[in-house]
């Protein structure tokens, strides 16, 4: 069952989600491309190397229009739709 917010807690949710976007977007293209991604995997996993194909894997996730880059409306939707929320 998805779990509803309140207009506010969505307007709240989707500014840090575009804070946290907007860090990883380095050229500040408005997309990630799949060197961006690989730096901040590399940031984040450094004790654990992510394995192989792994960046791949997250890109076909959030790529979800197959132009090679991540725009906010991907990220934001896929990452709405694995935390179950509307």
């Amino acid at each position: 069952m998805a779990k509803k917010l309140t207009p506010q807690q969505e307007k709240d949710f989707v500014s840090a989600l575009k804070d946290c976007f907007e860090s990883v977007d380095t050229d500040h293209s408005g997309s990630l491309s799949i060197d961006e991604l690989t730096e901040v995997m590399k940031k984040f996993s450094s004790s654990t190397p992510l394995p192989k194909g792994g960046i791949e894997k997250i890109m076909k996730k959030f790529d979800t229009n197959h132009d090679n880059e991540v725009s906010f409306d991907e990220f934001k939707s896929v990452v709405f739709k694995n935390l179950n929320l509307q």
